[in-house]
């Protein structure tokens, strides 16, 4: 990322926009300190999901965990690389709903969102980085 890692931490204090780079969220929506409410949309399942999400701000890293039912967690790492460039590194952990979820999980093949996800979060920094145009400009 070409965006220096203090820049791409502060756009990332904004939970309610996560919905925009990471997929199966259809909203989000803060509840309280460090609480928000989850709207995921993932095929047929759609679900409100109380979430906790902190930021360890000497490892640069957003976590975040359910407040109950199935696990649903992750990490968000950045990393000062060099010259104002910032690495991310994303962690999804999540427990299917029922059995029939499991067992399409168990069946289909694995295939990771999380490279999509940060495809996603790349282009969205990259856009909110951009000056916005002025009216008449």
């Amino acid at each position: 990322m070409s965006l220096p890692l203090d820049e791409v931490q502060k756009r990332l204090r904004d939970v309610e926009s996560w919905s925009e780079f990471l997929r199966g969220i259809e909203s989000v929506r803060r509840t309280s300190h460090e609480r928000y409410a989850f709207q995921l949309a993932d095929g047929r399942d759609h679900r409100e999901l109380r979430v906790v999400v902190r930021l360890r701000c000497r490892d640069h890293c957003f976590v975040w965990h359910e407040l109950s039912g199935p696990a649903w967690r992750g990490w968000l790492k950045l990393s000062w690389v060099a010259e104002g460039r910032t690495m991310i590194t994303l962690a999804l952990e999540s427990a299917p709903v029922d059995l029939l979820s499991g067992m399409a999980e168990w069946l289909m093949p694995m295939t990771s969102t999380a490279v999509l996800d940060l495809q996603l979060l790349e282009r969205y920094l990259v856009v909110a980085a951009q000056p916005q145009l002025q009216p008449g400009g």
